[in-house]
């Protein structure tokens, strides 16, 4: 795995020879002494606290020549540990950069940080973060907290646990939740190097969708003449390869709908020995001659004969088999009449005028009269397929460059699959700072992913110039609009006070730019969801905010906030309770 990942790693690392590297938690050293020998750095610190794996790591301080540094008497929490790295004079050659100085926010090729964050838990790391609990915090404030800042916006190569990548890069919008945003803020790309295609979530993506994301990769691999060894191919890899080859792209892009059915083997085996004889519908039923194909007679509803109803009796009750094969029969009948509904919903959106009213009303209403599942299933994937299409794509996923190698559970010890991401920081103009300078306050809390909260202290070594007010509107913009992920943006704007969206909506270009914001038919922002969002339209609902002249106070929104805080206003209840300030009901 080390020398296909370092192969496709090796042309972009070729301007960080002779740099400065940050190890941290290289446990027995393989894949950073891997990385060494690639980019040849001039200082290599390693920050590995457990002495069981000082042994491993001893070879590489002993080497004549080493330039190796193991950093001792390591402090508790990992960000200070980092700071340690500045204070004891580690880095003489980087040059540290004045506060307003705009090198901060160019790239740093003369300094890289290598993380080895897979053998530990997201919950058991200690460290102070800002954006809750989780690897993606820590590596945060290695950028954005510690005195590394300085230096300007530092590349990292960090191995996780290969379900963990998903926190930051999803796959499909759904899942698209407050801390993929967040990544969104100070990352400028996220590309996955090795990792595995995951277990399948209840949230996912339209197969048509996902080769024609891997198609445009794959082809742009092949222009480019990066090669992927056979056995790093993952199998959707190797289907879009067979589909260009086959020239049959059209036909395997087309609008196609699916439902996980784990339950399709089980379905079709009982048929298959119910059809045998091998058990009835009754339980007192004779067993049928298994060389004539079992019939099944339906089931008769309304009044029956006394006569039949006694015989019926006599068999018993319907066997388990039997009740079980009719349970799944008609799942898979309901399943189907959403596929087709879901179909006619997509059909009529692509068949609609947006410049005809009329029309798109048609298009909404036959959406909002659809069951609550094919309703959720069609937005999805009409949220999707705008989100894969937009230039340049919403998800980081489909901004990919190359397709990730496959990695297998055995490559690695303990025995599990890890992933390898490449995270280049450059954090969104306005945005950042906003968010940076929030951390100076002496203590600040932030919430899990569950809704939980956990108090999180920092020093103040700073002191914010910034709002209070925006400070405060910023963070409860990502951790309540998510909350909300499926709600149309215009409803949700609703929790910053009663006319917020009819005031903010016109300041923000992006919002009613159908190549960023809004689709062509979206005209009124009926249809531009939560989780459709981008890092600069966040940027202009704020910088809109603070122009509104008749926004409430900072105390008032405070008030407001506690009560959605406390859960006294349920979700469905929100845009309705305008005595509690929750807003006007949007369309």
């Amino acid at each position: 795995m080390d020398y296909d990942s370092l192969a496709r790693l090796a042309p972009s690392l070729k301007r960080y020879e002779n740099c400065d590297i940050i190890d941290v938690k290289p446990g027995i050293g393989l894949w950073s002494s891997k990385v060494h020998d690639l980019v040849k750095p001039r200082r290599h610190i390693l920050i590995e606290e457990k002495k069981e794996f000082l042994p491993f790591l001893q070879p590489l301080l002993d080497q004549p020549g080493s330039r190796y540094q193991h950093m001792k008497n390591i402090h508790s929490s990992h960000i200070d540990s980092v700071n340690q790295v500045v204070t004891n004079g580690l880095l003489p050659e980087q040059e540290a950069y004045p506060e307003d100085d705009p090198r901060r926010e160019q790239p740093n090729d003369t300094l890289l940080v290598l993380a080895n964050l897979g053998k530990y838990s997201s919950y058991k790391l200690e460290y102070h973060i800002p954006v809750g609990v989780s690897h993606w915090g820590y590596l945060w404030g290695i950028q954005n907290l510690s005195l590394l800042r300085q230096y300007g916006q530092i590349r990292m190569l960090v191995w996780v646990n290969d379900e963990e990548k998903r926190m930051i890069l999803p796959r499909c919008v759904a899942n698209r939740t407050r801390r993929a945003l967040q990544a969104e803020v100070w990352l400028e790309d996220i590309y996955e190097i090795a990792g595995t295609p995951g277990v399948k979530m209840m949230q996912q993506r339209e197969d048509n969708l996902n080769m024609l994301s891997t198609v445009k990769v794959v082809k742009s691999m092949q222009e480019r003449g990066v090669v992927t060894p056979e056995r790093r191919k993952t199998e959707l890899q190797q289907e879009a390869e067979a589909v260009i080859a086959s020239g049959n792209e059209q036909q395997k892009t087309t609008t196609t709908f699916s439902e996980t059915r784990f339950w399709s083997n089980e379905l079709e085996q009982l048929q298959q020995a119910f059809s045998r004889g091998e058990f009835t519908r009754f339980e007192n039923e004779a067993r049928p001659d298994p060389s004539i194909p079992q019939k099944r007679t339906p089931r008769k509803t309304g009044k029956q004969s006394a006569r039949k109803i006694q015989e019926r009796e006599k068999l018993g009750r319907e066997t388990q088999r039997y009740s079980r094969m009719r349970y799944l029969e008609h799942h898979l009948s309901a399943q189907n009449r959403r596929l087709a509904q879901m179909a006619e919903i997509v059909s009529a959106f692509d068949e609609m005028d947006p410049k005809d009213a009329s029309s798109r009303e048609a298009a909404l209403g036959k959406l909002k009269s659809a069951h609550v599942r094919t309703r959720a299933k069609a937005e999805l994937y009409l949220d999707d397929r705008k989100a894969l299409l937009d230039d340049p794509p919403l998800l980081y996923w489909d901004r990919r460059h190359d397709e990730p190698l496959l990695v297998y559970a055995d490559e690695f010890s303990p025995r599990q699959p890890l992933a390898l991401l490449d995270l280049h920081p450059h954090p969104i103009e306005g945005l950042a700072d906003l968010f940076r300078n929030k951390q100076s306050e002496s203590s600040k809390t932030t919430d899990n992913d569950d809704g939980g909260n956990n108090e999180v202290k920092t020093e103040n070594k700073n002191k914010s110039n910034d709002d209070p007010e925006m400070q405060d509107l910023f963070e409860f913009m990502l951790k309540h609009f998510f909350k909300y992920s499926r709600r149309p943006i215009r409803q949700v704007l609703g929790l910053l006070g009663d006319d917020a969206a009819e005031a903010l909506i016109p300041e923000c270009p992006s919002l009613l730019d159908p190549k960023k914001g809004s689709s062509k038919e979206d005209i009124d922002l009926k249809m531009m969801r939560v989780r459709m969002v981008r890092c600069e339209m966040l940027v202009e609902i704020l910088q809109a905010w603070k122009k509104w002249p008749f926004r409430p106070d900072r105390k008032e929104l405070l008030e407001k906030w506690a009560v959605l805080e406390q859960g006294m206003v349920s979700q469905d209840d929100y845009q309705t309770e305008k005595g509690k300030g929750m807003g006007k009901k949007g369309g």
